[in-house]
């Protein structure tokens, strides 16, 4: 039976912001196995909480990091590109956002596009195709925000 947990954290003065590790992907990993190699064991990194974005994206840097190649290429609109879509490799990656004492939220396999991120501080954004499977509440005045998912 699935159970929940609840991630809470205080609103940055950049937004709503996770520190977690990228992965490969729960099938990238066992691809490698099967070749007798190990998988990275993932990159740090913080990502940006974005109800905006359709999807997520990963700083380029973690996906030569991870040895990840492109399975595929995909068009995109962002904040940047002035209404010009721009074209983005597409990467499988995993995601895994430690809790504290709880469970950890792990994302096995998520297309992520791959993108020079403007920020230091930013390595990612969290999109709604990960936030679907989760309840993300947003308190401006207390200046936290909670994420409600199932393990």
């Amino acid at each position: 039976m699935l159970q929940v947990a609840r991630l809470e954290r205080p609103i940055q003065p950049s937004g709503p912001l996770v520190d977690l590790y990228v992965t490969v992907s729960d099938i990238r990993r066992k691809q490698l196995w099967k070749q007798g190699l190990e998988p990275h064991t993932g990159v740090f990194a913080t990502f940006l909480i974005d109800t905006g974005s359709d999807s997520c994206m990963v700083d380029e840097q973690i996906a030569r990091a991870l040895g990840l190649t492109a399975i595929n290429q995909r068009r995109v609109l962002t904040s940047e590109s002035k209404g010009i879509a721009q074209v983005c490799n597409v990467y499988d990656i995993g995601l895994v956002i430690r809790n504290g004492g709880s469970e950890p939220w792990k994302i096995t396999t998520v297309e992520a596009n791959g993108r020079p991120l403007m920020s230091e501080a930013i390595q990612g954004v969290i999109g709604r195709d990960v936030l679907n499977q989760a309840k993300l509440n947003y308190d401006g005045p207390q200046k936290k925000f909670t994420i409600d998912y199932s393990y």
